[in-house]
């Protein structure tokens, strides 16, 4: 999902076709993803044809599906196959081109940065792998289902907004970035204080670091956050692989883990900010630690733990803003989560349990608890989820939710 919004910024100024894979079976692996996980199929179905960029002009999503089924040989799709293939491409595009806004965090590509990198310091990272950072991170209920570029950042809005590594900055975009903070603009920024953040916008965050560049990698992380919102079922210490640079926080800030006295995530809301600041960590894979995928998911991250923590931080600003957040999720039994709103006036929330190598126990129902924001349901009562047709109670704005092991369930706010 998050390599299919990184896409559409890419693509959004160009007149490439942009469509999302239905993977009826999996092109490298014999897989049979229609008839083992149809609902998980189904969430792909939804999910990327509601990918979302967010443009000057309006909303931009995928033009189209391709479906993948070839490497089955003569094995053709069954009538049955088809019919729910036609029905889910049909109704979710129908959907798309009905929606309004969508609800929850939009990833920010920064086109200047990665072009500037590319041509003067290819080898070199910024932790600049917005898409890599926020499909982790989406994991745990963080509803991200857009993506806008920074140019169009003065003419577009969010719940809240997640910046890919702000240096190589146009001086109108910078200056709209900065009144934003200190207008207090729920805001989250990713990328390394070493030559991923503009000098000014690290002032305003309250972090710095004298060092250059991050190459001495870091394995240890310290739960540094007593909040029991952010550092519930998080161990004092967990398994990072982190690109080390040394940070500096200033006072303003407060922060939630560090690596090796380095602050890594902080959030500082002084003076009317809403800002969440995020050193990433990375991926085995991307350091080339030998990961492979016959490994736990576990190994490829090091842990989950980073990844929980900067969720939990961008729930607690979207829950400060009566926005649409989950509570109390799990770091062993994620849900992923996502809304929007159609031109009628009405919403549409889909919920998935998609993981595979983090709950390793036998677990069959996994729980979410799902704030609604007040202006998109008037009343408490229920809700009615568009697949199965079962209704669910709404209390107190809370909608409680059972999900099966690879099941979804789209419900609708009228």
């Amino acid at each position: 999902m998050a390599f299919m919004l990184t896409h559409g910024a890419i693509l959004a100024d160009s007149k490439v076709k942009h469509y999302s894979l239905v993977e009826t079976f999996d092109a490298w692996e014999p897989w049979d993803i229609i008839h083992t996980a149809k609902e998980r199929l189904r969430w792909g179905i939804w999910a990327y044809l509601h990918a979302g960029v967010k443009t000057p002009a309006g909303l931009k999503f995928p033009e189209g599906s391709y479906i993948s089924w070839a490497n089955q040989g003569k094995q053709l799709l069954s009538e049955e196959d088809v019919k729910f293939l036609s029905e889910q491409i049909n109704q979710a595009t129908l959907d798309a081109r009905n929606t309004k806004e969508i609800c929850g965090p939009t990833l920010v590509y920064n086109r200047k940065a990665m072009e500037y990198m590319n041509t003067h310091y290819p080898d070199k990272t910024i932790k600049e792998w917005i898409d890599e950072q926020a499909g982790a991170v989406m994991k745990w209920a963080v509803p991200i289902f857009s993506i806008t570029r920074i140019e169009y950042l003065p003419k577009v809005q969010s719940d809240l907004f997640i910046l890919q590594t702000p240096v190589c900055l146009d001086p109108v975009v910078k200056q709209h970035l900065k009144d934003m903070i200190k207008a207090g603009q729920p805001l989250a920024i990713w990328g390394s204080p070493a030559g991923g953040l503009d000098p000014d916008i690290a002032q305003l965050i309250g972090i710095s670091t004298k060092d250059e560049n991050t190459e001495d990698v870091k394995e240890k992380g310290t739960l540094i956050s007593n909040d029991s919102l952010i550092s519930k079922d998080i161990p004092a210490e967990f398994k990072l692989y982190h690109l080390f640079s040394d940070n500096i926080a200033d006072k303003t800030t407060s922060t939630i883990y560090s690596v090796s006295n380095s602050p890594a995530l902080l959030m500082n809301e002084t003076n009317h900010k809403q800002l969440i600041f995020w050193d990433p960590a990375e991926s085995g894979e991307s350091l080339n630690l030998n990961w492979n995928c016959n490994q736990p998911v576990e190994e490829y991250y090091g842990s989950i733990y980073p990844y929980v923590l900067s969720a939990r931080s961008i729930s607690i600003l979207l829950k400060k803003n009566e926005k649409i957040h989950a509570e109390n999720i799990s770091p062993r039994s994620p849900v992923t989560l996502s809304a929007w709103q159609l031109k009628d006036g009405s919403y549409r929330v889909l919920i998935a349990e998609l993981e595979e190598g983090i709950n390793l126990t036998a677990d069959s129902i996994f729980n979410a608890t799902v704030c609604i924001p007040k202006e998109s349901l008037k009343d408490d009562g229920s809700l009615k989820d568009i697949w199965s047709r079962d209704s669910i109670s709404v209390n107190n704005y809370k909608l409680h939710v059972k999900i099966g092991k690879s099941h979804s369930r789209l419900f609708i706010i009228n």
